[in-house]
């Protein structure tokens, strides 16, 4: 018990430098991060004339057409590169419309030059998607049972109220893991010392307080896996994704894109909930097969347990 207080005791003056001295440069960031993602697809006119072979990605039809310009017609489209490594969407007020990674073709009157349209890093979750339906692992590695020290913190950003995780038993530099499996994604130079993860649920954790990365954006990470050395502000992570009323919204979306959540986490005792704002204590417990796995395919399942020998 002593042991316990006197870990909260020394990562409580750490989280309010990081967090309650620092909210504004924190709500920077993350405007910063959507600021960036709004500018980052590059947008080309195309027109095909009658003869020419054309593939286009039709949003009505479900997916990629393709097919030959019949005599005396003129096919206008929009191809869209998109360099990142997760899908945008763009909206406009004729819907929205989802960008995968590399470059598409959209019919003209999907994605008009003369219409305004917003871009936004992620697409909206699918209908089955829930803030608790995946596990997460601390983003810090003990011994088994060992106690791991949490603190839940706010930052208002326009509309919105993102949470921040504050993980780590001790003030000084520590490597961090990954909560979550998923792919790296480009974030803005200025905040070099980050790194944005995409989860397989089309959720995002953002990893801050970073003094060096192991990671770069397009790896494929795993839960538990080393990404980061921690700045000495401990181990920092928000977890968000777009917003779907706003993406839906006939109307041009205002305010900050993105819907915060505080996932649920692995620990020897079961799963940890959050609830609210607030100080939390757990004893840690190392990824099993099924946490790490758990965003796998078949054949990617079966190709890991063979490379780690598990049956």
């Amino acid at each position: 018990m002593k042991k316990l207080f006197l870990s909260l005791f020394l990562l409580l003056p750490v989280i309010a430098v990081a967090q309650q001295a620092n909210e504004a440069a924190l709500a920077d960031m993350f405007r910063s991060a959507f600021n960036y993602s709004s500018s980052i697809l590059k947008f080309e006119s195309k027109i095909y004339r009658a003869g020419d072979m054309t593939s286009k990605t039709d949003p009505t039809r479900g997916g990629r057409v393709e097919g030959t310009v019949k005599t005396g017609s003129i096919y206008k489209v929009i191809n869209v590169t998109n360099p990142d490594y997760c899908a945008y969407t763009i909206w406009t007020k004729r819907g929205k419309v989802e960008v995968s990674c590399g470059e598409q073709e959209f019919p003209e009157n999907a994605i008009s030059y003369s219409a305004r349209r917003l871009q936004y890093r992620g697409i909206v979750p699918g209908k089955k998607f829930k803030e608790d339906g995946a596990v997460y692992v601390p983003p810090c590695a003990m011994g088994d049972g060992e106690s791991v020290s949490a603190v839940v913190t706010d930052v208002k950003i326009s509309d919105k109220t993102m949470h921040i995780l504050t993980f780590g038993n001790r003030p000084y530099s520590d490597t961090i893991y990954a909560t979550r499996g998923g792919k790296v994604c480009l974030f803005p130079s200025e905040h070099k010392n980050s790194i944005l993860v995409k989860h397989a649920d089309e959720t995002f954790a953002l990893y801050f307080t970073i003094s060096a990365t192991m990671v770069k954006p397009g790896d494929m990470i795993l839960p538990g896996q080393p990404i980061a050395i921690s700045n000495g502000e401990g181990i920092n992570v928000a977890f968000f994704y777009l917003d779907k009323e706003k993406m839906n919204a006939k109307e041009e979306p205002t305010g900050y894109p993105y819907c915060s959540f505080m996932p649920v986490l692995y620990s020897e005792n079961g799963l940890v909930r959050w609830s609210e704002v607030g100080t939390y204590s757990f004893p840690f417990k190392e990824p099993s097969i099924d946490i790490i796995t758990q965003d796998m395919s078949k054949s990617e399942m079966k190709k890991y347990l063979k490379a780690h020998k598990t049956k």
